[in-house]
């Protein structure tokens, strides 16, 4: 059975995923993200410190809520990934919840045979929490009009114009009724 590695090295550069990896030995589990770079990229051998910013937000449209992260790094690659908490696997949920109480985020970049994992303080986790909270309070909603909302907002929003976006909106969580606020201590999901 492939990894969600494996998938990703099929997939473009800049493609992002999320997965639940567990520590067998540890009883443990994380949350991490997984994103496509070059194979020459110096991101997978350099010891640097990796410049990345991080911005999450919740929408919701009528009928279905979606939950984007977004990173870039080095100020060069610009990557998203889409989450629905209610996609039957369960990951996403499992995800979020993991992605609302660990310390650290866990990003994975992977070449065509290199990989490099780095681990971020995870200063967002308030804001994973709060979507947590909006997700569980809404009615869940079927893949269909998950993938409705997310054509909707591809359509809308390259992503250049997404990452703007998200921050415009800052720390908030977006309903097609309503727009609520939720504090952060995070200047990058700050107005």
């Amino acid at each position: 059975m492939p990894t969600i590695v494996d998938l990703l090295r099929e997939e473009p550069e800049c493609s992002m995923a999320y997965g639940v990896l567990e520590d067998i030995v540890n009883k443990t589990s994380t949350a991490e993200f997984f994103i496509r770079v070059p194979e020459d990229d110096p991101i997978l051998t350099s010891k640097e410190r990796v410049p990345l910013e991080v911005r999450c937000a919740y929408i919701y449209n009528e009928t279905a809520g979606i939950i984007i992260v977004m990173f870039t790094v080095n100020n060069d690659i610009m990557c998203e990934t889409w989450m629905n908490y209610y996609e039957p696997s369960g990951n996403a949920k499992t995800a979020l919840e993991l992605l609302s109480s660990q310390e650290y985020l866990y990003i994975n970049f992977i070449g065509d045979v290199k990989e490099r994992r780095i681990a971020t303080f995870n200063d967002i986790m308030t804001s994973f929490a709060n979507m947590k909270t909006v997700c569980e309070d809404t009615p869940s909603w079927g893949m269909d009009d998950f993938d409705i909302e997310k054509l909707s907002l591809q359509n809308r929003f390259d992503v250049l114009s997404l990452w703007n976006h998200l921050a415009l909106m800052g720390n908030k969580i977006q309903t097609s009724s309503a727009t609520k606020h939720y504090p952060s201590n995070n200047p990058l999901l700050q107005n």
